[in-house]
C-alpha cells in the first residue's frame, strides 16, 4: 500500500477506464452506478473530457469545479435525479468520491486527429506543445493524482470519416517516422514545465516506449539521463503500446515459453526491463491489466494497470441478444459476463468454470457468486438475466443495470487478482491457472 496525495493506493492496482464524454448509455451508468465499484482507481481520458462528443450537458460545468472529485458528485447526482439513469430495482448508497486514486491520460492520438488535416508536421509539433501545456494545467487544476506524460505513443485510432480521410492517413504516416524526435521533445518540454511548477499537485508517470527490447531499455536510459541533466525525478513511469503483441517485433519473443499468451509474455518483459534499467520505481502498464497478466506483470515490477476489456464484453449485446437471453442455444451477440474464480475471501469459487467471459445465455443461472458489491446485489446469477431481458423503449434501466452488474463483477475480479499478488499467494494461482507462467520466471 502507498499514499498519494493522502489516499491509499494498493500495490499492485487495478485501474478502472472511464471514458465519460467519449460515450454515452453505458458510460453515463458507470458513473450512476459509482457504488458498485466502490473506491476503484479510475483513468480518465483529457481528450474525452475537453472535447466531448457526448456528456456535453455536465462537462460544459467542469469549470465549475476545483476537483474531479466533486465534479464527478454533482454529475452522479444530476444523472440520477434529473435525468433517472438508474433502475428501480437499484437503490444507490453513498460513494467516497475523494478517497479515490484519479489517472489521467492524454488521448494524444485523437488530439492529433481532429487536429487540422492539411497542417505541417512543424504545425503539429507546435500544437502539441501548446497542448502540453494545458494538458498539465488541467491535471493540477481538477486535483488528478497521477498523470500520464504527454506522447504521441505510436498508436492512432480512427473513427467514423477519419479511416477514409486520406490526408489524416497520410500525415500520421508521417508522424510515425518522427516519433522518437517527436516524444524526445515532448518529454524535455515535460521535464521543464514541471520544474518550473513546484507546487504540481498530481504525480507524474513518463511515458516509455519501444519497438524492440534494447529500444525500450534505451528510452528509460534516456528519461533517467534528463531526470539528472534537470534534477528532476519522474513519480514513475507509464508503459506504453505493449498490451498488444500484434506486430511486435520478434525480439520481444525470444525468451517465451511455449504456450504461453504473447500479449501476457510482451507486458512482463517490458515491465522486467523497466524495473531493471531504473531500479525500485512505480509502473503503470497502460492497457495491460487483463485477467491473464495481472499475476505475472506484478511479479515483475508492475504496480497498477489497466484494460477496458471487462466493459468492452459487458457491452457487447445487441437488442437481439435481450429476447434471447434465456435460450443457451441462441447465437447472438450477448453481453458477457466473467466467470467469477474467487470470492472476497480469494477462496476459489466455480471450479467447473474456465476463468473466461461467457455470454449471458450461456451461464448457469446457479453458479457461485463472488460477493462483490454487485454480487451483493442479487441473490443469484439469473436475476441479471431477467434485468437484461427488460429492454423496452419506454425503459431501459434494468437492461442498462445487468451490464453494469456484468462490468462491475467483472472489474472486481481483476482486483480480486491484484489482492492475491500483494498477498504472496502468485504460486497458488500459477498452479491453478497455469505452469507456464513459473517457466518465464
Amino acid at each position: 500500500m502507498i499514499t498519494i496525495n493522502g489516499k491509499q493506493l494498493p500495490i499492485p492496482s487495478f485501474f478502472m477506464i472511464s471514458n465519460l464524454g467519449g460515450g454515452a448509455s453505458d458510460k453515463y451508468r458507470e458513473v450512476v452506478y459509482m457504488d458498485l465499484y466502490k473506491n476503484i482507481p479510475t483513468l480518465f481520458n483529457y481528450y474525452y473530457l475537453t472535447r466531448p462528443d457526448f456528456a456535453t450537458k455536465w462537462l460544459k460545468h467542469l469549470p465549475d469545479y476545483d476537483s474531479m472529485a466533486k465534479f464527478i458528485k454533482y454529475v452522479r447526482q444530476d444523472m440520477i435525479n434529473t435525468d433517472k439513469y438508474i433502475s428501480k430495482s437499484h437503490s444507490p448508497s453513498d460513494v467516497d468520491y475523494e478517497s479515490i486514486v484519479y489517472l489521467l491520460d492524454s488521448g494524444a492520438a485523437n488530439i492529433i486527429n481532429k487536429f487540422d488535416k492539411n497542417a505541417s508536421i512543424e504545425q503539429v509539433k507546435e500544437h502539441l506543445l501548446k497542448e502540453l501545456i494545458n494538458y498539465y494545467d488541467f491535471a493540477h487544476r481538477y486535483k488528478f493524482d497521477l498523470i500520464v506524460g504527454l506522447d504521441i505513443g505510436g498508436k492512432y485510432t480512427f473513427k467514423g470519416e477519419e479511416r477514409h480521410t486520406q490526408e489524416i492517413i497520410d500525415r500520421n504516416t508521417q508522424i510515425k517516422k518522427q516519433n522518437d524526435e517527436i516524444n524526445s521533445m515532448l518529454l524535455e518540454a515535460s521535464i521543464k514545465y514541471l520544474t518550473a511548477h513546484k507546487d504540481y499537485y498530481p504525480k507524474v508517470l513518463a511515458t516509455v516506449h519501444g519497438d524492440t527490447p534494447k529500444e525500450f531499455r534505451e528510452y528509460t536510459e534516456k528519461i533517467l539521463a534528463l531526470e539528472k541533466e534537470y534534477n528532476y525525478k519522474f513519480w514513475g513511469f507509464a508503459l506504453g503500446g505493449v498490451a498488444n503483441a500484434k506486430g511486435k517485433d520478434k525480439s520481444w519473443f525470444k525468451s517465451m515459453p511455449e504456450g504461453m499468451s504473447a500479449n501476457t509474455f510482451l507486458t512482463a518483459e517490458a515491465a522486467k526491463i523497466v524495473k531493471k534499467t531504473a531500479g525500485n520505481r512505480y509502473i503503470h502498464v497502460l492497457g495491460g491489466g487483463g485477467k491473464d497478466n495481472i499475476p505475472l506483470i506484478s511479479s515483475q515490477g508492475a504496480a497498477s494497470f489497466d484494460t477496458f476489456t471487462p466493459g468492452r464484453r459487458a457491452y457487447d449485446g445487441n437488442d437481439a441478444s435481450t429476447k434471447l437471453v434465456f435460450n443457451k442455444d441462441a447465437d447472438e451477440h450477448f453481453s458477457k459476463y466473467l466467470i467469477g474464480k474467487y470470492d472476497i475471501n480469494l477462496k476459489p469459487i466455480n471450479k467447473d468454470w474456465d476463468f473466461d467471459y461467457y455470454p449471458l445465455n450461456k451461464i448457469n443461472d446457479d453458479i457461485d457468486l463472488c460477493g462483490c458489491p454487485a454480487c451483493q446485489c442479487i441473490k443469484a446469477f439469473g436475476e441479471i438475466k431477467k434485468l437484461y431481458s427488460l429492454r423496452r423503449e419506454e425503459d431501459n434501466e434494468d437492461y442498462y443495470y445487468a451490464r453494469q452488474l456484468c462490468n462491475a463483477h467483472s472489474i472486481w475480479q481483476h482486483v480480486r487478482l491484484c489482492e492475491i499478488a500483494s498477498r504472496k499467494k502468485f504460486l497458488n494461482y500459477c498452479l491453478t491457472f497455469s505452469l507456464l507462467i513459473i517457466s518465464f520466471l
